[in-house]
């Protein structure tokens, strides 16, 4: 299925939505764990200015093997990845959204190369750059909140995002009716 979204969200080609839930997640959050899209384009909407990102890890790290298996099912050995930890801030400073990319180490060549210090740049701005975009999600529930397990095929690698709503912002989003 092909979306066409904001001038910042590009054009997405969405494979597949695997919903394997034992508890379903609050209908106001349903349609933000579901739509396509830049996240951050989206959330920009809601507050009406730019997002603040708060990075809490910029790394090197081991993927764990469902990681690895999930970005590349034939994969038989861990990857070292990127992992960028960060916080995309609300109103007031708090944590609306904590979200981790992870980014093969090997993958990084050519235009992937912009991938490796994004610091506090939303990631979104990178993704969703007018280019067709593939993702397969699965969507969770955590400690921490719900959370959407994104796999993107961006410029020919996959890359794992993983975005989780915090609880602030779904009270918020209940309390108010935001929508995507």
């Amino acid at each position: 299925m092909s979306e066409q979204g904001s001038a910042m969200s590009g054009r997405i080609q969405r494979s597949s939505t695997q919903l394997k839930l034992s508890k379903m997640p609050p209908e106001s959050l349903l349609p933000w764990l579901s739509t396509t899209g830049s996240l951050t384009a989206q959330l920009e909407t809601v507050l009406g200015k730019k997002l603040q990102v708060r990075r809490v890890h910029e790394g090197f790290k081991l993927m764990s093997p469902q990681m690895t298996q999930q970005i590349d099912p034939t994969g038989r050995t861990r990857q070292m990845a990127i992992c960028r930890e960060v916080e995309l801030m609300g109103d007031q400073g708090a944590p609306w959204v904590s979200a981790q990319s992870w980014f093969v180490v090997s993958s990084l060549k050519g235009a992937r190369r912009r991938l490796k210090n994004l610091g506090r740049t939303p990631l979104g701005y990178v993704l969703f750059d007018r280019t067709g975009l593939e993702c397969r999600r699965l969507i969770n529930l955590t400690d921490q909140g719900w959370s959407r397990r994104n796999i993107y095929r961006w410029r020919g690698a996959e890359l794992l995002v993983i975005e989780t709503f915090r609880p602030e912002f779904a009270r918020l989003v209940y309390q108010h009716g935001w929508t995507p």
